[in-house]
């Protein structure tokens, strides 16, 4: 059932990959940074919440109804863990607009390094990552779907 694999895993993460973003297309800034930082992370909600009211639809234990679990799960997991100010993904983005502006350009500057803060993030302090996205995952399945989704 669990998209992850099981428990003891982190949470599915691996296809996350934030999309490149050139600020020089971006006409008013901050406020286009907050729109493009904010738009995966809501769609990934917004398809959550979509698979939570069919899984409410849903009676009994079937195949489709499986499968939407695992991708309000998933798709949960995506938009927590892209929220997370980890250099590369979306959170790292709007925590940059709130620092002055040299500590902006050294906070950026890290985004190059994503594969290695990722890698930081699941295997050196996976029991501090996985509790707070597992804990908001389940919050957010509760609510959307009244069914608990995480491990």
């Amino acid at each position: 059932l669990w998209a992850a694999g099981g428990s003891f895993l982190p949470p599915p993460v691996a296809y996350a990959k934030p999309a490149p973003v050139d600020p020089g297309y971006l006409r008013r800034q901050p406020r286009d940074t907050l729109l493009v930082g904010f738009a995966g992370p809501v769609a990934n909600v917004v398809v959550a919440l979509l698979a939570g009211l069919g899984v409410r639809l849903l009676t009994g234990v079937g195949e489709v109804r499986l499968f939407l679990v695992a991708l309000e799960f998933t798709t949960l997991c995506l938009a927590i863990f892209h929220l997370l100010p980890i250099p590369g993904l979306d959170g790292a983005r709007l925590v940059a607009l709130a620092l002055p502006p040299a500590a902006r350009s050294v906070y950026q500057n890290l985004d190059q390094y994503l594969a290695l803060w990722v890698l930081v993030a699941l295997f050196l302090v996976a029991g501090v990552f996985s509790a707070i996205v597992y804990s908001l995952v389940d919050a957010l399945c509760r609510l959307f779907s009244g069914f608990p989704c995480a491990p």
